[in-house]
């Protein structure tokens, strides 16, 4: 599984969750993002997995828009 993380505009980031193409490459882990700056760091977010019973299927690529109230420089 791979997270990109890439910043939009002050306080909106765009992850985008990846997983292999073999057929035993999905995953319900719990997938989470914080974001870190040089003066505070956000809440932890969940995206998805685990619990809440969203899985991430194999050879798939899930996008989260990502809204903070902060700017994380």
């Amino acid at each position: 599984m791979v997270v990109d993380v890439l910043w939009l505009l002050a306080g909106d980031w765009l992850v985008t969750v990846k997983t292999g193409r073999d057929r035993n490459m999905s995953s319900s882990v719990t997938v989470a993002v914080r974001a870190y700056g040089t003066r505070s760091v956000s809440e932890l977010v969940v995206l998805g997995g685990g619990e809440d019973g969203v899985h991430f299927c194999p050879n798939a690529e899930d996008e989260f828009k990502v809204e903070s109230k902060d700017d994380y420089e």
